[in-house]
């Protein structure tokens, strides 16, 4: 699966293993990590399938559509 960064730091952090992007060292190593995985599968039902993801089937007229709700938890600090 293609991983693609639209934040020029979430991509560094994701390539280079020294730099952690004013996060923790162990948030950037699990951030890298994750990163990993959703590039090692093969299609969305492996992400689907691993529910730490927290996928949700959203409502009405997207109800095809999936969020993931991880994505809702990046503090208000490191948001763009």
């Amino acid at each position: 699966m293609n991983v693609r960064f639209d934040d020029r730091g979430l991509l560094r952090m994701a390539t280079e293993a020294d730099y952690d992007g004013g996060f923790s060292h162990q948030l950037a190593t699990s951030f890298r990590e994750l990163v990993w995985f959703i590039g090692d599968a093969q299609d969305e039902r492996e992400l689907y399938a691993w529910k730490a993801l927290h996928f949700e089937r959203l409502k009405r007229r997207r109800r095809h559509q999936r969020s993931n709700a991880a994505e809702q938890t990046v503090p208000a600090d490191r948001r763009d």
